[in-house]
């Protein structure tokens, strides 16, 4: 696994080699993740574009902080 981000209480994302983003859920307080149907496949000649579209959100998000 490369990233795991917490979604809610009970779903994460994770971010495998695979180009897969995809969402999972537990129902055992985090013993096994399995994954939903939701997710996003992002195809390596887009992986810098979605590493750019997130950093921008991220400096938006801190400027607005600052105000």
């Amino acid at each position: 696994m490369s990233c795991r981000c917490k979604k809610s209480r009970d779903k994460n994302i994770f971010v495998y080699y695979s180009r897969d983003l995809r969402i999972y859920y537990t129902t055992d307080d985090g013993k096994n993740w399995l994954p939903t149907k939701e997710g996003v496949t992002v195809s390596p000649d887009n992986l810098m574009t979605l590493k750019d579209a997130v950093e921008t959100a991220m400096q938006e998000l801190l400027t607005v902080g600052e105000e």
